[in-house]
């Protein structure tokens, strides 16, 4: 028997973008059976030990090194690598029914056929352009985006190097978008599959006969498509095997293209996988049963489960297997801060500890102000080198400044010192707190990572503090300046 399989096609882009359709309240398969979240695979750290708090999740997707998730109230959780802000989901983030996720960048579809992008945008991935509507799916590549209208036409922006962009005539006609590394798919009303892009590894190559294709799936330079008979044709590089479906080739119902792996749900709710297997990434765990979705992200995997529940294994490094429980990591600090102090309480803490709850809310909110605070000793603090550079040792004369301007200069100094000093202090004070009560959900190696930054730029303006200081001292003791003696003109 069957197992239900989403009712709208999966649609599985490079990374793994799924492009989801709003759900019907009205399924069965939407259910109100508990959600849980699972992680496995390299977890030497534990990693991917879960909470099991971990609720209401509904679609899944891989990026290059992050993940991204919505949930049945349609909010975005998302996890693994913010070097970019990728993970960093924009206000309100509500009314999600579909995700993408790139190399850096992420993309979301609202409900009202408008696209959120965030991230990464040096190559315009994350510049949607207008008019932002009527959108109906959309898929992230490396560092460019495609956005399918509800006229089946296709929108292309972003990096077009290679011709990614460059949507074939006639552009009509289209119910599904997969984009790879540098090269996009679409796929016809009529079952046939368009390539455009990059064609180094013959991924634009679609095989013959080109016809009877479902969904299809793209990555870093091969691509998948499902066929109706629930065969998969898969081409492309095939330099780890992506390319060599495992038989017996039937009974797929999705599927979905990392850079180096491929992965397939099959009718029955299992996942197979092929290809690269440096990290896990086709290491399926058990029970491999009931799955309903699938995505593939440079070196990782995860599976959507009927019942709700995310699986995660593979590569680990950025954090892009650990699911995270209620709090949505995707949200940004202010973000967070602000959905604490409207439930003031955490529900699941002892009532003993709803006091270090709260204090780590403060301290977090603390954090947050003094980021956006001296916004103008910021702008000073950047033209000091020009006044004292203890760095590169390039420090000015005594003499070529005004008395003033370094009494200023130290004074500003001074006060970038205490703020960051300041800063320093709650940074450690929230790591404690946070690895002591995970649950509240903040991430410890962000601020680990914020902390050495903080103390970096604080050991520059004690340096610059000290040089200026060296300044002044040399200007009070500089000896005052004397006009030259007249010397009487001799007679002749």
């Amino acid at each position: 028997m069957k197992r239900h399989i989403l009712t709208t096609i999966v649609l599985t882009a490079c990374l793994s973008s799924i492009a989801l359709q709003a759900s019907d309240p009205n399924n069965p398969a939407e259910g109100t059976q508990p959600e849980k979240i699972i992680g496995v695979q390299d977890n030497n750290s534990g990693e991917c030990n879960v909470p099991s708090s971990n609720t209401g999740f509904k679609a899944v997707v891989a990026g290059d090194v992050h993940s991204l998730a919505i949930k049945r109230d349609g909010s975005i959780s998302a996890w693994g690598n913010n070097n970019s802000g990728e993970r960093d989901v924009p206000l309100p983030n509500t009314g999600f029914i579909a995700v993408a996720a790139g190399k850096g960048h992420s993309l979301g579809l609202k409900s009202d056929g408008s696209i959120v992008a965030w991230g990464r945008n040096s190559s315009g991935e994350c510049s949607v352009p207008l008019p932002n509507t009527d959108f109906v799916a959309v898929v992230s590549g490396y560092l460019h985006s495609l956005g399918l209208k509800r006229d089946g036409s296709i929108v292309a922006w972003g990096n077009n190097d290679y011709g990614e962009c460059n949507v074939p005539s006639p552009n009509t006609g289209f119910k599904a978008v997969a984009a790879g590394y540098i090269h996009s798919l679409g796929l016809k009303e009529d079952g046939s599959i368009v390539a455009w892009g990059n064609n180094e590894y013959n991924q634009c190559n679609v095989p013959l006969p080109n016809t009877g294709f479902v969904a299809i799936a793209a990555s870093g330079g091969h691509g998948l498509g499902l066929k109706t008979d629930g065969s998969v044709a898969a081409w492309g590089n095939n330099d780890y095997g992506q390319c060599n479906v495992p038989s017996p080739n039937t009974g797929f119902a999705a599927v979905a293209a990392g850079k180096g792996h491929s992965l397939a749900v099959k009718q029955d709710g299992s996942i197979v996988a092929w290809g690269n297997n440096d990290y896990g990434e086709c290491n399926v765990p058990l029970p491999n049963t009931d799955f309903v979705a699938v995505a593939a992200g440079k070196g990782h995997s995860l599976g959507l489960k009927a019942d709700g529940s995310i699986v995660a294994w593979g590569w680990n490094a950025f954090g892009q297997c650990t699911v995270p429980s209620s709090s949505r990591r995707g949200d940004t600090l202010e973000q967070r801060i602000r959905r604490l102090e409207s439930q003031r309480i955490e529900p699941n803490l002892p009532e003993d500890e709803n006091k270090d709850a709260l204090r780590v809310e403060r301290m977090s909110k603390k954090i947050q102000e003094m980021e956006d605070a001296i916004e103008l000793d910021e702008t000073h603090i950047n033209v000091l080198p020009s006044i004292c550079c203890p760095l590169t040792k390039n420090c000015p004369p005594p003499g070529l400044r005004r008395d003033e301007e370094l009494q200023k200069a130290l004074e500003i100094a001074t006060k970038k010192w205490q703020f960051l000093a300041d800063q320093e202090r709650n940074y450690m004070k929230m790591i404690q707190y946070a690895e002591k009560y995970t649950d509240l959900g903040i991430d410890v190696m962000d601020m680990k990572k914020n902390l050495i930054e903080c103390q970096g730029r604080k050991k520059i303006v004690e340096l610059v503090k000290e040089c200026l200081r060296e300044k002044i001292e040399q200007s009070k003791h500089r000896p005052a300046r004397q006009r030259p003696k007249s010397v009487p003109v001799q007679p002749r």
